[in-house]
């Protein structure tokens, strides 16, 4: 036996409580799990079961390694059962993925669930947060995120859609402080600031980190700092589909929408692979597709007064 089937064999050993079991259920001879037991042993360089006559148990090293081998095992054939499926035009397995709050709950749940529905035994793991992940080092099939400076050399970017960048206020605020006229004016506001944002495509410089700039709020959530805006504490910049509900509802108010305040751009990221998985490219398909009228998301006309 090989190392794989001589794990089975120590599984099945181990689950049984017998060498002769274990083989009935491998469909093998007792003497090809003794010797492949006994192999894995000599490998690993320690004992995993103690054997008397009448019974066999795992050693302390048998229950570790039990305690990786049997989900190993488990997750290897289920990996095999994908691609098979997969070698057949079958979407199945497990997609991770991970994707920005806003973004995720309002426009991409809809979509993966569309997605779900068309191939029922494939099965999503999901992550939503605001910062930056390493979809590699975390163990993501892939990332979604709304930003152009993607600089990750090992990575793929798959460009699915684009936002327009937007400046909002509350009415209460613009009330107090004014409505600015330009850009320029924006020095004299309240700006709320995403820790760590990557700036959107042409967005111009008093916009996109200018010192000059006070921050009497700073976080690492568009939805924490809407939450703010929305109460009256400054001018927030972000997608238009972060702020399409609170500009429709009138809660905050669009300024300068004639400017040129650039795009965000929405990715997904990925590992560089020779064979991409099916559910993978499927997935990046759809998404594309379903997002083909994203930048459409239309929000409400700049205010004039306050």
């Amino acid at each position: 036996m090989d190392t794989l089937e001589a794990m089975r064999a120590f599984v099945k050993v181990a689950e049984s409580g017998s060498f002769t079991e274990a083989a009935r259920r491998l469909d093998v001879a007792k003497p090809l799990v003794t010797r492949a037991v006994q192999a894995l042993e000599a490998r690993i360089g320690t004992r995993l079961f103690h054997r008397t006559t009448r019974r066999v148990s795992l050693t302390d090293a048998g229950q570790r390694y039990l305690g990786k081998a049997a989900p190993a095992l488990v997750e290897f054939d289920e990996l095999e059962a994908s691609l098979r499926g997969e070698a057949h035009g079958e979407v199945s397995g497990t997609l991770r993925l991970t994707m920005p709050v806003s973004l995720g709950v309002r426009y991409l749940v809809p979509l993966l669930a569309e997605f779900k529905a068309r191939h029922p035994r494939l099965r999503l793991d999901l992550d939503f947060c605001d910062h930056l992940v390493d979809p590699v080092a975390r163990g993501f099939d892939a990332a979604v995120r709304v930003s152009t400076r993607l600089e990750d050399s090992a990575l793929t970017i798959r460009r699915i859609a684009a936002s327009p960048v937007v400046l909002a206020a509350a009415p209460a605020y613009l009330a107090r402080a004014g409505v600015p006229d330009t850009l320029e004016g924006l020095r004299d506001h309240q700006m709320l600031e995403v820790i760590a944002e990557r700036a959107a495509t042409g967005v111009p410089r008093v916009l996109a980190g200018d010192a000059a700039l006070g921050a009497p709020i700073r976080a690492n959530s568009v939805e924490a700092l809407k939450g703010f805006a929305v109460a009256g504490h400054g001018v927030i910049r972000a997608p238009a589909f972060a702020l399409a509900e609170e500009l429709a509802s009138g809660s905050l108010v669009r300024l300068l929408s004639d400017a040129a305040l650039g795009e965000y751009v929405v990715s997904l990221v990925f590992a560089n692979r020779t064979m991409m998985p099916l559910r993978l490219r499927r997935l990046i398909d759809h998404l594309a597709l379903g997002m083909q009228d994203f930048a459409e998301v239309v929000v409400a006309p700049r205010a004039r007064s306050a």
